[in-house]
């Protein structure tokens, strides 16, 4: 073990606790196990260390921490973004793109007009000898080669976008029984158009002119404009999709039907599925197809029939082809653009068109607007869109530029925009670029090189001039403010889509735009590509994530450099998307960096680059909760699933502990649902895309989705392999009230685990209806206890044991402990439950547990310290009040969850004034490196502090502890109603020959972090009874006139009042009083000067210094206006331990600095980092996103050591 002696300053060693880099956890000396990486590796210490050096970055683990109370999301923030469409309509947009049909197998029927060889007249002349064909189709061949022909008398050839389709005026064609006489699974898919609107049946299966009678068949649209399939009895167990195509509309139908599963479902232009199953009748049926009976004017281009229910893959596959194939190009645009703003309103849109047209050449169809209110303006220009001339790409960039500035157009046509830029304050602004070619006309080279100020590559691959300044203008859109007007950086990025294209010069123009690239074919491949960007557009101005950074490491002596974010994404419905992701931290300068080593976040913004590609990703996914990450990962054919049913089994992978829809009768008593709608409910639980989310026309594939890590820190767990390449878990817990356990290597899910308290919750989930009342989950931080024997940071599951703790926050009660030894196969340990029992007192879950060791009655225990929980009660309180629970710390056996210790059992002190909560983790202290807790110390809800001191020979538990109160910092007006959320902060100091341990503590109201009226503030409290159990807790009176001597808090009139730094006055008597009363003091404080400026986290004291965050709610630092004004911003203070002085300077102001990044940043942590060009180390402290560098810091000292056994 490492014993410091007296020559060592303070923080020297606390960095590295901090870091877990060589020194850490509670056996480590004096170092708080509150420090401790996830709360992992108690108890245990290098043998040997003769000096302190950061020798590697370690494992950076980041999270989303947020307010408790969702206020902080609602109510404000950064306008909607703007979006203008430049979509090229030049003439080779009238193109399509034909491709041969896959081979998936079991296909039946495949009719293909395209391929005039299959269509004869009577005299079997094929439709491709155009001299001899008569005009009339007789016989239509199949080319599925199951030779099932199709013959007719008069149905006529005609065109659909050029290609050859059969046109049916009331003409029949028919054919064999494709089934085998028993058509009990199908998939269906053809293109056709109808020219006049009727009311009747243009596709049966049944062998019959469309008999009322089990019939099995197409409807072409109503009257009424509905499609509908029916797959039922004469009544009609039909789908139905209502409005979907206009007379004169190509479109694409796709049908599905199984008997056994009493399914149906129609879609129409590869949109979602309208489905019915789960009861309803799917027919079979005997008989062979007529096709175009009683079709009053109506086109079939291609019939394509499977004898099985085809696969959602295998269904988008076919799809494709057939889009592809029949629409042109522009067709294709039209169908996408009209389907985003269908589903999509939460943005700006405007639309301009380009060609070479001389009537309208850059056409500028609608100014940017709302989608919510320009919607029906937007479809209809998009419907009238027609393709002609050629394509000068790299004008209307420049064109688009000028609309988005206020300018007058060089060359426009289309309706005149008003001359004033489409820009407010804290708006993104985008251009979406859609091309099918290389730029050919227009150019201004010359134009756009003066414009710009700079001269523009030459050759850069896109048809010489026409494309020489594309990736110049792009970089000039993104780096410069085009609205000086509007506060803020009014810039402009450019996205790009290759459409039947993949030109490397539209993605070197995306890359210099800021924005992102995408090849695309399909219409739903083009819908994807805009939701793809149009989210991203929205992500940042809607998802709040303010990251905090810890470090955990692969061995005591091997550091990887890895970085973990937890994001989510609020909205207003119940279910709020999360996600993991992979980064590194490194590089030169040290950043956040993607997959590429590109940096990913633009610290002048505090926001993901849009191009920026996490590890496990498969494509940019920037500042999307939703793309890339551990969700893309996910796979339901390899999740499990599970909980814990108390069945006779602690196998978590047990069938009885999974929630599957084949353990339905042991899961039932935790729903409120039964039969197919708790089936339906688990298949959606276990990741089944039940209701065909993603459009994709499968309800049996994955639903790749996650709940939101609110508050839950990632804790990894290092089973193996090596510092290059670990084999780890991240574990990571959603208010869905999943424990998630993710492959580090690939992102993919090991196993996740789902409390069976809060099955409860799935439905409302799955639900998903709108409102704020929304659940929580499993939301709590996670504490690991890694028995290691070995000491290599590993868990060898043949003699260790690794053992994981999780509370609920404001999910619950309760806490979990999971065996977590062997990597694939978890074991449920205990659960403890609030509000009954020994754990009466237990309030909602919220402090972290922090694992460590006590001696009673001469054995060793292994346990677990945490405080009594929050109240909810204090949501609702402007002053302190007494609460009903959770006034309480609790020590329990750490193996099976019992009650060792409480406050109430501690006969001997004086908790009288224990009225308050306490949410707070405990900060902990092993003085002697014997690895046993000596000291613990916690806040509470009513502004005390709290100290602890363990007895190493008690007998029984009633003789564990002596405490009391040792300070008392809020009174009960509103304005001093401070709170302690969090743990102080715990370093022990020696100067001049004095020594004392320092607390340093800031309050603030984690549950309301919007609440002005508090002044809050931050804290340096001394205790100068180190190593010993003091006579009393707090500060000692004096026996006086007859009463005797006793012990009060320590209060505001106790600690110096640094805020105006009077210690470093330039009037010398003003700085000795100053420096006087600060040496009578009991620490000191410093009065926050924002207005609601609050401490949200925890501070780190490091070389003499402390470090922490303050949120403020309204404004980024000294601001008058923020592009995230609901969500807050923050202030960075690093300040001396000893005055609260700044680093640098003499002025108040000199202590902090305003930080970019919005949100909750929440605690600190400390990053030492070595320079390998110029061999120097620096070091700098982390909250969320931001870095405070650190100068002057001692990172060599000498140590003196010993070696103590372990225990």
């Amino acid at each position: 073990m490492i014993r410091l002696l007296d020559t060592l300053g303070l923080s020297v060693w606390l960095w590295a606790n901090r870091l877990s880099l060589l020194l850490q956890k509670l056996g480590s000396g004096i170092f708080p196990s509150s420090h401790s990486v996830n709360g992992s590796l108690h108890g245990k210490s290098p043998n040997k260390v003769h000096t302190l050096i950061a020798v590697a970055i370690g494992c950076f683990i980041v999270d989303a921490t947020t307010a408790d109370d969702t206020e902080v999301f609602f109510g404000g923030g950064g306008a909607s973004p703007n979006v203008l469409f430049i979509v090229d309509v030049s003439g080779s947009m009238r193109a399509t793109d034909g491709a041969p049909l896959p081979s998936i197998p079991n296909n039946v029927l495949w009719l293909d007009a395209a391929d005039r060889n299959t269509l004869l007249d009577a005299r079997g002349n094929r439709a491709s000898n155009w001299r001899r064909f008569s005009g009339s189709v007789s016989r239509w061949l199949d080319k599925s080669g199951k030779g099932n022909h199709l013959t007719g008398t008069s149905a006529r050839l005609a065109d659909i976008n050029g290609v050859t389709s059969v046109r049916f005026t009331r003409d029949i064609m028919s054919g064999p029984d494709i089934f085998d006489g028993s058509m009990s699974e199908a998939t269906i898919f053809l293109i056709q158009q109808e020219n006049v609107r009727s009311s009747n049946f243009f596709l049966s299966f049944n062998g019959s002119n469309f008999n009322s009678s089990g019939r099995v068949s197409f409807h072409t649209p109503w009257s009424n404009g509905n499609w509908y399939w029916d797959a039922g009895g004469a009544g009609g167990e039909r789908s139905r999709l209502s409005n979907v195509a206009a007379v004169g509309d190509v479109t694409q139908l796709t049908a599905y039907k199984t008997v056994a599963g009493n399914e149906n479902g129609i879609s129409v232009n590869s949109g979602a599925f309208n489905a019915i199953g789960s009861g309803a009748t799917a027919a079979d049926t005997k008989g062979g197809v007529y096709l175009g009976t009683n079709a009053v004017d109506h086109e079939l281009a291609e019939l394509i029939v499977y004898d099985r229910k085809l696969s959602g893959e295998e269904i988008k596959t076919v799809q494709e082809h057939l889009d592809r194939k029949w629409r042109t190009r522009l067709d294709r645009v039209k169908i996408a653009l009209n389907s985003l703003l269908e589903t999509n309103d939460g943005f700006n849109a405007g639309l301009m068109t380009y060609s070479s047209y001389s009537r309208g050449q850059f056409s500028l169809r609608d100014e940017i607007k709302p989608v919510i209110e320009s919607k029906e303006s937007l479809q209809g220009h998009i419907n009238a869109l027609y393709a002609s001339g050629g394509t000068p790409t790299q004008s209307a960039m420049f064109e688009g530029m000028r609309y988005f500035r206020g300018e007058r157009p060089l060359a426009m046509g289309g309706i005149r925009s008003s001359g004033q830029p489409p820009m407010e304050q804290c708006q993104s602004n985008h251009i979406v670029l859609l091309t099918d070619g290389l730029p050919y006309g227009g150019g201004e080279l010359r134009t756009i090189e003066r414009y710009i100020g700079s001269n523009c590559a030459r050759n850069q691959g896109a048809n010489r001039r026409y494309g020489n300044c594309g990736i110049e203008l792009a970089q000039y859109m993104h780096d410069n403010d085009h609205y000086p007007g509007v506060e803020g950086t009014n810039n402009i990025t450019t996205h790009t889509i290759g459409l039947s294209l993949d030109l490397d010069w539209l993605g070197n123009i995306a890359a210099a735009g800021g924005g992102g690239y995408y090849s695309v074919e399909s219409s739903e491949q083009l819908v994807s590509a805009f939701e793809s960007i149009v989210n991203v557009a929205i992500d940042q101005a809607t998802t709040f994530v303010a990251p905090s950074v810890t470090v955990d490491q692969f061995s005591r002596l091997a550091h990887r450099d890895d970085a973990y974010l937890a994001l989510f994404q609020p909205t207003s419905s119940m279910r709020w998307e999360g996600n993991l992701k992979r980064y590194r931290f490194g590089g030169n300068p040290v950043a956040i960096r993607d997959q590429n080593n590109k940096e990913a976040l633009d610290n002048t913004a505090g926001l993901f680059y849009s191009d920026s590609q996490s590890f496990w990703s498969d494509s940019p996914d920037g500042a999307s909760t939703s793309q890339g990450g551990a969700v893309s990962k996910l796979n339901v054919a390899t999740r499990q699933v599970t909980t814990y049913t108390g069945l006779g089994t602690k196998d978590l992978l047990d069938i009885k502990n999974r929630v599957h829809e084949a353990n339905s009768s042991n899961l039932a008593g935790w729903f409120n649902v039964t039969g197919s709608e708790l089936s339906n409910l688990l298949a959606w639980a276990r990741g089944v895309d039940v209701d065909d989310e993603d459009s994709d026309g499968s309800s049996v594939d994955t639903r790749h989705s996650m709940g939101d890590p609110l508050h839950s820190q990632p804790l990894i767990v290092n089973y193996g392999g090596t510092s290059a390449n670990p084999d780890s878990v991240v574990f990571v817990g959603t208010n869905e009230g999943y424990l998630h356990a993710i492959n580090s290597r690939d992102g993919m899910e090991i196993y996740s685990f789902i409390p069976p308290q809060l099955l409860g919750n799935l439905n409302t989930f799955y639900q998903n209806e709108t409102g704020t009342d929304r659940p929580y989950g499993l939301d709590g931080d996670i504490t690991l206890w890694l028995d290691d024997k070995n000491r290599n940071g590993m868990v060898d599951p043949t003699t260790e044991h690794a053992y994981l703790y999780v509370g609920m926050r404001r999910g619950g009660r309760n806490y979990y402990a999971l065996d977590i030894s062997e990597k694939g196969s978890p074991k449920y340990l205990w659960t403890i439950e609030g509000g009954r029992g020994d754990f009466a007192e237990l309030g909602q879950s919220w402090s972290k547990p922090v694992k460590t060791r006590i001696i009673l009655a001469d054995r060793v225990r292994d346990v677990l310290i945490f405080g009594g929980g929050y109240d909810p009660a204090q949501d609702d309180r402007s002053v302190r009040s007494a609460d009903s629970f959770g006034n309480t710390v609790f020590v329990v056996d750490a193996g099976d969850g019992s009650l060792i210790w409480k406050t109430s059992l501690d006969r001997k002190s004086d908790y009288s004034k224990m009225i308050y909560s306490i949410p707070s983790d405990p900060g902990v202290m092993d003085l002697d490196g014997d690895g046993i807790i000596d000291q613990m110390y916690i806040g509470d809800m009513g502004g005390q502090l709290w100290r602890f001191d363990f007895r190493q020979d008690a007998t029984s538990a009633a003789d564990l502890v002596s405490g009391g109160l040792i300070a008392d910092l809020a009174t009960s007006d509103a304005k001093n109603s401070r709170r302690f959320f969090y743990p102080p902060d715990l370093a022990l100091v020696v100067r001049h020959g004095v020594r004392f341990l320092s607390l340093a503590i800031g309050s603030g109201n984690r549950a309301h972090p919007l609440d002005k009226q508090v002044e809050d503030r931050f804290y340096m409290i001394q205790q100068k009874d180190v190593y010993k159990i003091p006579e009393g807790y707090g500060v000692k009176v004096p026996a006086y006139n007859g009463s005797p001597e006793f012990y009060r808090p320590v209060t505001e009139d106790d600690l110096f009042d640094a805020t105006t730094n009077d210690v470093d006055n330039e009037d010398t008597i003003i700085a000795l009083a100053a420096r006087q009363e600060l040496d009578d003091a009991r620490g000191w404080m410093l009065k926050l000067q924002a207005s609601g400026e609050k401490v949200l986290g925890e501070s780190v004291t490091i070389d003499h210094n402390i470090v922490f965050a303050t949120y403020l709610p309204t404004t980024r630092g000294n601001a008058t206006t923020d592009c995230q004004a609901a969500v807050g911003g923050n202030r960075g203070y690093v300040v001396s331990l000893y005055d609260a002085s700044p680093l640098s300077g003499e002025n108040p102001s000199d202590r902090n600095q305003d930080l970019e990044q919005g949100g909750i940043t929440g605690a600190i942590s400390v990053i030492i980092n070595h320079n390998n060009t110029d061999g120097q180390w620096s070091v700098n402290a982390i909250t969320g996103l931001d870095s405070l560098k650190i100068p002057n810091v001692n990172l060599t000292k000498r140590v003196y050591w010993s070696e103590n056994p372990d225990f």
